[in-house]
């Protein structure tokens, strides 16, 4: 159980760090990355109990792929990995859509100054279907 703490402790900050630096816009505040971050930490700690169940228990990949099966289950979890990831940052980037605050560290900006597409507009009823 110390293990999956730990595991989660660091797939929080990974995905916070990447949440926050890694998009093209101005700096955001912590509050907007951080739920993101901790679906995409749940999600992907359940992906890893799951697939390791799996491999451990449904995948004959020795049998079938031979010395190719590490490969191939490193790429299914890399896959799932990504997925998990670019998950979270779609969570952060509507929830900030969603919203006319000033989703970035220093003071307040007016709309079309903050730095990012989704801090500078607002989705409107128009645009849902």
């Amino acid at each position: 159980m110390g293990q999956m703490a730990c595991a989660g402790n660091i797939c929080y900050a990974r995905a916070s760090l990447i949440y926050k630096v890694a998009p093209n816009r101005d700096n955001p505040q912590s509050k907007w990355v951080s739920w993101g971050s901790g679906i995409a930490t749940v999600l992907w700690l359940v992906a890893f109990l799951l697939f390791s169940w799996y491999v451990n228990n449904f995948g004959s990949y020795e049998a079938t792929y031979g010395s190719l099966a590490a490969v191939i289950i490193l790429m299914l979890w890399l896959n799932l990995t990504s997925f998990v990831t670019l998950l979270g940052a779609e969570i952060n980037s509507e929830l900030e859509h969603q919203t006319a605050k000033d989703t970035t560290v220093d003071k307040d900006k007016p709309m079309g100054q903050r730095g990012g597409f989704h801090a500078d507009h607002v989705a409107d009823e128009g645009s849902r279907q």
